[in-house]
């Protein structure tokens, strides 16, 4: 608390004053929290990046997240608890946001992707709420940047990145990075009172078929609500378990028994693979994805479920699995909406000092290749407009999409040839 406070006066947050008339006050509360909720994408594609380029990666801790953006309210609070100064009859007039003023998410940034190119130096800053990575290709440049954040708040320089956002992060002998969240699911796994539960070699049987409609309602929805969503924050090192999670999340509202089973199911694949993650390799800076779809898979409402994921080089750095919004009336119409969402994640990507990097597309469409690829995709399922409203880019690079004919693009062609049906 001491800390939090010297930072608070360091940074002439408030000052004291006596309380106008007319005026509220609002209380003030101690309060420690954790927010995990920066984008994974971000993380992974900064690590594979520095990776690739051999960049060091540092780890900054802002010491108050929410003091960097001026008032423009009058806004008064009661002195903190414990370190009252000159009388009980004096308040804090607020100068800066603090945490859990509802004007702070509006004077705070969100999270955010910088990037800097100047002199050959090459700085990614990468910010959500209290922490930070740093990379480039020059360390004094870094260690300016870093002087020159530290004149304007209280930072705390923690080294070389280990642990970001509850993920850890070990560096392996080829110098490649190994992502795990094995603590993470420990604490779940205990949770659920499942932490000596027997492993199984798969997180989903491939005849699982969920309805909201079979089996009876569960004792506790609470616990499985909690457990379900806690499983959602594990896919960030976890792929494989993503299209289970994605299934089981689709009944949050009336939980089943059959639904808290496939639950279970997962969490003793977890406990068998604690040891599990992903690695970022040295690696090139192409761009690529691939997409498929699982066609009206569902028995309630016959929507089909969009997959895919991107890689950045060889590594991995996206994966998402989704059900699609609308009923598709075919298995083509599904996959091309897989392939939008693909596309419009390549195209965020493609960021930062590699704007014209060319990246390939792979689906699984079931139609006949010798058309127009572009004019395929921009006709059937507007993947370009998609890829033109990416939050993240202010502008969206150049995206040469390289669509893979897969073995049911022959074999449908050469059903046409030989006139089938």
């Amino acid at each position: 608390m001491l800390a939090e406070i010297v930072a608070l006066l360091k940074n002439k947050t408030w000052i004291l004053t006596t309380l106008p008339p007319g005026k509220n006050l609002i209380g003030c509360t101690w309060v420690f929290r954790i927010n995990p909720v920066v984008k994974p994408t971000t993380i992974r594609l900064i690590l594979s990046l520095a990776t690739s380029l051999g960049w060091s990666v540092t780890h900054l801790d802002v010491n108050n997240a929410f003091l960097n953006g001026d008032l423009k309210e009058d806004i008064y609070m009661r002195q903190p608890i414990g370190f009252e100064q000159g009388g009980p009859h004096l308040v804090c007039k607020l100068n800066k946001a603090i945490y859990g003023l509802k004007q702070a998410s509006r004077a705070w940034a969100d999270a955010s992707i910088f990037f800097r190119q100047r002199d050959g130096d090459v700085i990614y800053l990468l910010i959500y709420v209290d922490d930070m990575l740093l990379t480039g290709n020059s360390s004094s440049s870094i260690k300016k940047v870093i002087s020159q954040l530290n004149s304007h708040f209280s930072l705390k320089d923690l080294g070389e990145v280990n642990l970001f956002m509850g993920v850890e992060i070990v560096k392996m002998a080829d110098n490649g990075l190994h992502l795990c969240q094995s603590s993470y699911i420990k604490d779940l796994l205990k949770k659920a009172n499942m932490l000596e539960a027997k492993g199984c070699p798969t997180p989903m049987v491939s005849s699982c078929e969920l309805s909201k409609n079979i089996g009876d309602p569960v004792s506790d929805p609470k616990l499985y609500r909690s457990i379900v969503g806690a499983l959602q924050y594990a896919t960030i090192t976890w792929l494989d378990i993503n299209f289970a999670v994605n299934k089981v999340s689709q009944y949050m509202s009336s939980p089943l028994d059959t639904h808290w089973r496939d639950v279970k199911r997962i969490l003793r694949y977890l406990s068998g693979t604690l040891d599990y993650g992903i690695q970022i390799h040295k690696s090139n800076v192409v761009v690529s994805a691939f997409s498929d779809s699982d066609w009206a898979a569902d028995l309630d409402d016959r929507r089909s479920t969009s997959g895919y994921c991107t890689y950045h080089g060889r590594n991995m750095i996206s994966w998402c699995v989704k059900k699609q919004t609308v009923v598709a009336r075919s298995s083509t119409e599904a996959e091309y909406r897989s392939l939008a969402a693909a596309a419009s994640e390549v195209s965020w990507g493609c960021v930062g000092d590699h704007p014209q990097v060319q990246s390939e597309v792979l689906d699984e469409k079931a139609c006949n290749a010798t058309l127009h690829e572009d004019v395929l995709i921009d006709e059937h399922v507007k993947a370009k407009e998609a890829r033109d409203n990416v939050g993240a880019v202010a502008k969206p690079p150049a995206v040469h999409l390289d669509h893979k004919r897969t073995w049911k693009d022959v074999a449908v062609q050469g059903l046409m040839k030989n006139g089938g049906s």
